[in-house]
């Protein structure tokens, strides 16, 4: 490695430990099919002749009772190749960072050092290059569902294809890159097709191969069922990403999987057991692994202190500012009016009105203080948005209920005439034959119309005349 090599790993470690942790929160997100299937290889290297990986399954389905295979596949560029785990932590620090600026919208302002953080990776430059190769690679990595993709709301697994990223924009200088997430993806978030995940829990696991078993058990267990077995075979190469050719005997794959799983009893995330109770043998070759939720041993309850952090605050400690400086922000201005500074923020950043910001955090402390602070030009705050709206229902309601009302009134009308030309026809019909001939023909005279539906109010109106002028009597 060369010196202007050296002297930039020592500058991008320097701004690394710059920001020692401030996004490490523990109230986390997943994605709900990412947890139920890998989407990536669960090794640090993949052999480059490798082109495709495939994850399947079968689930009975509710409805039909039967059995449905599901599917995914995925490639990856020549350049950069399939995806590993390192890539698909990196990929969960990123949903988590557009959570963080609310799903507002598909593209995501991030710096490496969130991502770091986020992830409680190590503070060192290789990591830094690490995520820049590990997004360029999502770039050229799509997805094949195949019956394995579920939307939020839906009863059934469809199939669907995309790429998960549709662009980069690198930024230079400590400045903001941006990621912009593919339009069906992005669908997922902002539908809530999440679940909570434990980031802090996350972060204690060290091996990628716990990180992913406990992303798909929490997944399970959030399902309201707290003990679940499975196929040895496919869990490990199915559902936690196993390489059949790098563990190809069920000897191996329990070797591999002990270390991952004893990570998860430590941390109180499963019920510990000896080997022989998590393994269980079927049949020759044939295993079954089970796993028990953590419960908590009856004792004495303990005063715990939660230190609740606000939405205002995760939004603030997302976009670089420190913790500290976010929640006297808070406490002296308040709720509202910080909201209403981060919408600002927010909007310029929409409309790519940001020219000029060289500090998010400095931009945010400025315009929280200054009293004079100008919002950003055609910026509507979401409160006038909601009342907008809520007129808007209000008037649409209104019109709604006018209109209802006036064809009621029209039926009602209608029926009080046909009652009317019913009772007149009731006293023409009880007529003698010569007279219903006189009255038909007097009322039809001049008419060149035709109809049953004429002819009746025709003669109602001459009944009711002749009623009138007392010439029926």
């Amino acid at each position: 490695m060369n010196s202007e090599e050296n002297q930039s790993d020592e500058l991008q470690e320097g701004q690394l430990n710059l920001f020692p942790g401030y996004l490490a929160f523990s109230a986390g997100k997943d994605e709900l099919n990412f947890a139920e299937f890998p989407i990536a290889a669960l090794a640090n290297r993949i052999n480059p002749d490798i082109k495709t990986i495939t994850y399947e399954d079968e689930i009975r389905d509710s409805k039909t009772g039967k059995l449905v295979e599901r599917k995914l596949q995925i490639t990856g560029s020549d350049l950069y190749g399939l995806p590993t785990s390192a890539d698909d932590e990196v990929i969960l620090a990123l949903i988590n960072l557009s959570r963080l600026q609310g799903f507002s919208s598909r593209t995501v302002a991030f710096n490496r050092h969130q991502i770091i953080s986020m992830l409680g990776w190590k503070n060192a430059a290789h990591y830094y290059k690490r995520i820049k190769e590990s997004i360029n690679r999502w770039l050229g990595v799509s997805l094949y569902y195949d019956n394995a993709w579920r939307e939020k709301g839906k009863q059934s697994w469809g199939s669907e294809a995309f790429h998960l990223i549709d662009n980069i924009a690198w930024a230079e200088n400590g400045e903001m890159s941006e990621i912009t997430w593919n339009k069906r993806i992005f669908e997922s978030f902002e539908s809530g097709n999440l679940k909570a995940l434990d980031l802090q829990t996350y972060r204690d696991l060290k091996s990628p191969t716990a990180r992913r078993i406990y992303r798909f058990l929490d997944k399970r267990f959030g399902l309201g069922q707290s003990q679940w077995s499975f196929d040895l075979e496919k869990f490990a190469y199915n559902k936690i990403g196993l390489g059949r050719d790098s563990y190809s005997d069920m000897a191996q794959v329990k070797r591999q999987l002990a270390g991952a799983i004893k990570q998860l009893e430590e941390v109180n995330f499963i019920m510990p057991c000896n080997p022989k109770q998590r393994f269980t043998k079927v049949s020759r070759g044939v295993w079954k692994v089970h796993f028990e939720r953590y419960r908590h041993q009856i004792q004495d309850p303990l005063p715990i202190v939660i230190d609740e952090e606000t939405e205002c605050e995760s939004k603030l400690v997302g976009l670089g500012m420190g913790r500290t400086i976010a929640r006297k922000l808070l406490a002296e201005y308040g709720e509202v009016h910080v909201g209403e500074r981060i919408e600002w923020f927010e909007y310029r950043e929409h409309k790519r009105q940001n020219g000029g910001i060289r500090s998010i955090p400095g931009y945010l402390v400025k315009s929280i203080k200054d009293g004079e602070f100008a919002a950003p030009d055609g910026f509507v705050s979401r409160a006038e948005k909601l009342a907008k709206a809520a007129r808007a229902e209000k008037n649409k309601a209104e019109k709604a209920n006018a209109e209802a009302k006036k064809r009621k009134e029209e039926a009602e009308l209608q029926a009080q005439e046909e009652r009317e030309i019913a009772a007149a026809m009731a006293i023409f019909e009880a007529f003698p034959a010569e007279l219903q001939v006189e009255i038909e023909d007097v009322a039809t005279d001049g008419f060149t119309q035709s109809g049953e539906e004429i002819r009746r109010m025709l003669i109602a109106a001459e009944i009711e005349k002749r009623q009138t002028d007392g010439s029926l009597d």
